[in-house]
């Protein structure tokens, strides 16, 4: 299998510095770009390539860069700035790929980010980086301070008249950041809160001005597909979607970690990678792509892993990192860690999440100490309705009901067990339940 993001990456991640990286091929995309390709024709060919968001979203990048208004025609009209944001955040529960491409190769990952600067016509770019990332932070500060000093980050770079400056920003951390409109709020220095669209960053993002916010992974397969061309990057999945994918395993796995795959690995076989359940357990169930994404089982295993296989089964490729749970995990547990996890990491802007992401929680947590009652698995299933997609500011609150709703389309029976035989129903679950059928 051919290595594309991680072939630089060694063992113990000590990383090529500029001299090395320049000698196996490093920032000759960039020059490329910059010196012989204008910025409709990068963003053109990304938008070719087929490259999708490799931060849980899956959207097509160079759709997304084509949402930037262009200036090169009328530079009068210029704002005063244009901004490439990368989210580095990175905290969806089991996920850690975007860490092993900053720890591992940041001159990779500094490069791609000047690629996309260039190719959405930003003048300014900055590293969103979770705080905890502290060296990550180390050896990103120092692939910038050697850019710089190379001359691929400043002014007048190349003598072409294009210019930029990046900056890394270190998080509070908040997993609402991982919505970029919260993101950019946070790196204002404001309250982490999603904004209303419209409008759009393309249109009014960091500091009001337009802004594109890409994730780290979707970030470095750029510089590959200016070297390479669109058709090599499509030949490089098993499927429709193109490239590769770094995918992660923890929890039950006999070996957790990292390993980059073709787009389209069917889950068994990734599995696989990771030396499969350990102690030579059964599957029970994963979360394919971190946190929010509903539970795929045992019936599953020759799902194709790209955004296509994995929707057509009812869940979401998302990060591509999953957690992996054997045959003798109690799901409620799970459920019940998850669901604290998002009430904890609810803003707090909307009602439903605020409110409803703890009555979840309560109803696990009671379920699991044996103290359900009568009605808490259609009061679950209730909650999965109101907060779902379209009910709720943002998309937090439906991320969150992902893995519930599945958990109660395959394990409902396992949950329901947990009810006492002689427990009574509540005058809270009755009033819910008269809700529910009004």
């Amino acid at each position: 299998m051919e290595k594309v993001l991680t072939k630089n990456i060694r063992d113990d991640r000590d990383p090529m510095w500029l001299a090395e990286y320049e000698k196996a091929g490093g920032w000759e995309a960039y020059k490329k770009a910059v010196q012989e390709m204008k910025p409709t024709e990068v963003a053109d060919l990304v938008k070719e390539a087929g490259l999708r968001g490799r931060g849980g979203a899956g959207f097509p990048t160079g759709v997304k860069w084509s949402f930037m208004p262009r200036f090169e025609e009328n530079p009068e009209k210029r704002p005063a700035h244009i901004y490439m944001v990368a989210n580095a955040d990175e905290m969806e529960p089991g996920t850690f790929k975007d860490r092993l491409l900053m720890e591992g190769d940041p001159h990779q990952f500094i490069e791609s980010m000047a690629i996309a600067s260039y190719a959405i016509g930003a003048d300014i770019a900055y590293v969103f980086i979770r705080g905890e990332y502290t060296e990550c932070q180390r050896k990103l500060q120092r692939a910038i301070d050697e850019a710089m000093e190379a001359g691929y980050l400043g002014s007048d770079i190349f003598g072409t008249g294009y210019s930029l400056k990046m900056y890394l920003h270190m998080s509070a951390g908040r997993y609402i950041c991982g919505e970029e409109s919260a993101l950019l709020s946070a790196l204002e220095g404001r309250r982490a809160v999603p904004r209303h669209k419209p409008p759009f960053p393309a249109a009014s993002g960091l500091f009001g001005q337009p802004t594109t916010v890409n994730n780290v992974e979707t970030i470095c397969n750029v510089p590959h597909i200016v070297n390479n061309g669109a058709q090599w990057y499509k030949s490089l999945g098993l499927h429709k979607d193109g490239g590769t994918k770094i995918f992660g395993a923890s929890g039950h796995v006999a070996r957790p970690g990292l390993v980059e795959l073709p787009l389209g690995t069917k889950l068994s076989e990734v599995l696989d990678y990771f030396g499969g359940i350990r102690g030579g357990r059964e599957l029970k169930a994963l979360l394919p792509g971190g946190g929010s994404t509903p539970l795929l089982t045992q019936e599953h295993l020759n799902t194709p892993m790209d955004y296509e296989g994995v929707g057509a089964v009812g869940s979401r490729l998302g990060t591509a990192t999953m957690v992996v749970m054997d045959d003798q995990t109690p799901i409620v547990g799970v459920l019940k860690n998850l669901e604290h996890f998002y009430a904890q990491e609810s803003c707090g802007w909307c009602t439903p999440c605020r409110d409803g992401l703890p009555w979840v929680e309560r109803i696990l947590t009671n379920l699991e100490a044996g103290k359900g009652n009568p009605g808490d698995i259609e009061l679950l299933e209730l909650h999965t309705k109101l907060l779902g997609p379209g009910k709720t500011f943002c998309a937090h609150a439906p991320g969150a009901m992902g893995p519930l709703e599945s958990g109660l389309k395959y394990f409902r029976d396992e949950l329901a067990a947990l009810i006492p035989d002689d427990a009574t129903t509540p005058d809270s679950t009755q009033a819910a339940n008269a809700v529910s059928n009004h």
